[in-house]
């Protein structure tokens, strides 16, 4: 017996999608740009047909929509945890929190890295999309209305 390959969601998404939609947050984690050209390609593979059925490919549309619109937020000199937490306490959906690892470094290759000299020494917030960041975010208040944008 063979089971034909189906890109549609049945009772549980498409493993397909959902494996994109995890090699996006992975890649955005680790700053390992293979990661998120294999995303690409699974994804640039279904989208014809899902284009055909897309009430079928709802798993397979939203890991499209976190490939273009995910938020990566980079987490700096966060001492006592208030930058984390304000990320943390945003929609998962739209976000992944990247932390500096223990010796105040941000993964190779993360969109923040290049900009992670220019934070202050009290901790601060980046908020990346589509390959920029925004300026230092200094206060964890206004890492909401930022990440709204």
């Amino acid at each position: 017996m063979v089971r034909p390959l189906s890109t549609m969601d049945e009772a549980q998404p498409n493993y397909q999608a959902v494996a994109a939609d995890a090699l996006v947050r992975l890649a955005a984690l680790t700053g390992r740009e293979a990661l998120r050209e294999r995303a690409d390609r699974i994804l640039t593979a279904l989208s014809g047909t899902a284009a055909q059925n897309a009430i079928a490919h709802g798993a397979l549309l939203n890991a499209i929509g976190t490939r273009l619109s995910l938020a990566e937020i980079a987490v700096v000199n966060d001492a006592d945890g208030r930058f984390r937490d304000a990320a943390l306490a945003l929609p998962f959906l739209d976000r992944t929190v990247i932390p500096a690892d223990e010796a105040g470094a941000l993964p190779e290759g993360s969109l923040a890295g290049a900009r992670q000299a220019t934070a202050p020494a009290d901790g601060a917030a980046f908020v990346c999309r589509a390959g920029q960041c925004s300026a230092p975010v200094t206060d964890p208040a206004e890492l909401a209305a930022l990440w709204l944008k």
